[in-house]
């Protein structure tokens, strides 16, 4: 029975040295992350936190990469894929499973946040008016998730704080 206990000290011991290790990266992502521009100007978004702008920002790298908006919701996962043979439809239509999923974390993460948040702001506008046309929860989320992404691209790409004419 001591070895057991041995083993199972040395096995907090490990843990508790490894959410040292996370909480230290934590802190010197967020130190370091404040000299980068692109970090202030995605933060200025609905539901976009530091480590929001900085996930954001490491997996796009550079936003004009993608040469359409189309192309970043392909990236992450958001885009629709529809396979056919000969013009008729091999299966249902389905969200696409390639690309970068972290991404779509994100984007999921700042709906969630932008959705409960107490005041007013266009992805949870644009969220009430899918839901009122589509009557289904996810289609909704997902269109204000695409929505997120893009705005979260153009103000990338204009140098410009969110405004809620980006939301038109």
């Amino acid at each position: 029975m001591p070895a057991v206990r041995t083993a199972i000290k040395q096995l907090y011991a490990v843990l508790d040295q490894s959410v040292a290790s996370q909480a230290e990266a934590k802190l010197l992502m967020l130190r370091l992350a404040q000299a980068l521009p692109e970090i202030k100007l995605l933060r200025t978004a609905p539901g976009i936190g530091p480590i929001g702008a900085c996930r954001f920002s490491a997996y796009i790298h550079t936003p004009s990469r993608f040469s359409s908006t189309r192309k970043l919701w392909k990236y992450c996962r958001l885009s629709i894929s529809h396979r056919s043979s000969n013009g008729k439809p091999l299966r249902r239509p389905r969200l696409d499973r390639l690309g970068c999923g972290r991404l779509k974390d994100v984007s999921r993460k700042a709906f969630d946040v932008a959705i409960r948040s107490r005041q007013d702001n266009g992805f949870k506008r644009t969220y009430q008016r899918a839901l009122e046309t589509t009557h289904d929860a996810t289609h909704a989320r997902l269109t204000v998730q695409r929505k997120i992404v893009s705005t979260l691209r153009a103000m990338w790409i204009n140098q410009t704080p969110y405004g809620d004419e980006l939301m038109r």
